[in-house]
């Protein structure tokens, strides 16, 4: 059912970019390309036993991580433009080993794909959108060393981004935005002796801060 829903929500996600785009680009309008780079700071939100949240929540600290990526912005009417965009993201986060292997990160990479509605006043955007993301490694690093991490065995998130953006100038843009993960990266679920069992769902949360430079 899980795999299902995450297959419906990549279709309206490429749907809806494709005809933004087929409408877009039978108008006479000029497109503009960028790459950017910045750093992650993410970690993980808990959601299902209250009790069981709050522990891991108060176990798990945040880590940074990097951004690389190519966006595209298309004037759609006035102050609204459309920015479809390519990213090689970090998120996971980092919480104190309790086998005695020191603080561990857990690194989830991903191929992200945000389809972004930007507002744009004078020098300043306010972009909101969802995104897509395909897990392409997870690896887990302690002092023992770093290997690859098969807890996380959802392979598929799905989240919504709001974020603000600024021009410095004609060329560079700096951006600040925070995405909020609503699908489940996990499903965690633990019994006790009496088969009752404690379930927590993990979910992405990641602040990102960058630069875009435009090509053309």
């Amino acid at each position: 059912m899980k795999h299902h829903k995450s297959y419906i929500l990549t279709r309206l996600h490429v749907i809806a970019l494709s005809l933004v785009v087929s409408q877009t680009l039978g108008q006479e309008v000029r497109s503009s390309w960028n790459v950017n780079a910045g750093i992650t700071i993410s970690t993980f939100a808990f959601s299902g036993d209250e009790d069981f949240s709050e522990i891991l929540s108060d176990a798990y600290t945040s880590q940074v991580g990097y951004q690389l990526g190519l966006g595209g912005i298309i004037p759609i009417k006035g102050k609204f433009s459309l920015k479809p965009e390519l990213q090689l993201i970090t998120r996971g986060s980092a919480y104190e080993s309790f086998l005695g292997e020191g603080k561990s990160h857990e690194k989830l990479t991903y191929l992200s794909i945000p389809v972004l509605l930007s507002v744009n006043v004078n020098k300043l955007s306010i972009d909101f959108g969802p995104s897509v993301g395909f897990l392409l490694a997870a690896r887990k690093k302690t002092d023992m060393g770093t290997a690859d991490y098969d807890f996380y065995d959802e392979t598929f998130d799905f989240g919504v981004i709001v974020g603000l953006g600024y021009d410095i100038t004609k060329k560079i843009h700096i951006l600040a935005r925070y995405y909020i993960g609503i699908e489940s990266i996990k499903d965690l679920s633990i019994a006790d002796q009496s088969n009752n069992k404690t379930e927590v769902d993990y979910k992405n949360r990641t602040l990102q801060i960058g630069l875009a430079y435009k090509l053309n």
